[in-house]
């Protein structure tokens, strides 16, 4: 039985180093979005507060709404766009107004 107890260890510690190992060796670009950069190192919300801000985030620097191939599908752009008009006043996004970095 102390022997089963030794070997359950080695195979936990064997299995946290290879997730430690998955998760310290992934490229940076797999956390990437459409425009090639995360939402962390976007400014373009950066003039809006609030609710407006988050959906803009979520609209312009998340799911990349703006480019041809957005991280998120037509339905979840077009209703975050909507609320995004409803909270803004009929205003676009500033990533819609804006030409593309």
């Amino acid at each position: 039985m102390h022997r089963y107890s030794l070997f359950s260890l080695l195979r936990r510690v064997t299995t946290a180093a290879a997730l430690a190992s998955i998760v310290l060796l992934s490229p940076p670009s797999s956390a990437q979005t459409a425009d090639g950069q995360t939402p962390a190192e976007e400014h373009v919300c950066d003039g809006n507060t609030g609710a407006l801000w988050g959906l803009c985030v979520a609209y312009c620097e998340a799911m990349d709404c703006d480019y041809a191939f957005p991280h998120a599908s037509d339905e979840a752009c077009d209703h975050v766009l909507a609320n995004y008009l409803k909270k803004s006043n009929g205003e676009l996004p500033p990533c819609e107004t804006l030409p593309p970095d």
